[in-house]
């Protein structure tokens, strides 16, 4: 997974309600935007790069969550998933 260069803006992620089954996005502009992410979000990127911070951010609560980083594929090429697993 490559952590660098790409912009804030360019990265976002959804939750699903359990009970809706509604996604709802969230924005990921800085690293403290991160700290709004809990197992089993998804994490999407414009390409496959995440900003520094946001980057180091989210490798930081993912460790403290014990959770795994999987990096999914999406319909569009463009765009990197990564799914914020539950620990094993």
């Amino acid at each position: 997974m490559k952590i660098t260069q790409l912009a804030g803006s360019s990265c976002w992620a959804s939750r699903q309600n359990a009970k809706t089954k509604a996604f709802s996005r969230i924005e990921l502009h800085t690293a403290e935007d991160v700290s709004k992410l809990a197992i089993n979000d998804n994490v999407f990127v414009a390409g496959d790069d995440i900003e520094d911070d946001i980057g180091t951010a989210l490798q930081s609560l993912v460790e403290e969550l014990g959770a795994s980083l999987i990096p999914d594929s999406t319909s569009n090429k463009r765009v990197t998933r990564y799914w914020i697993a539950p620990p094993r």
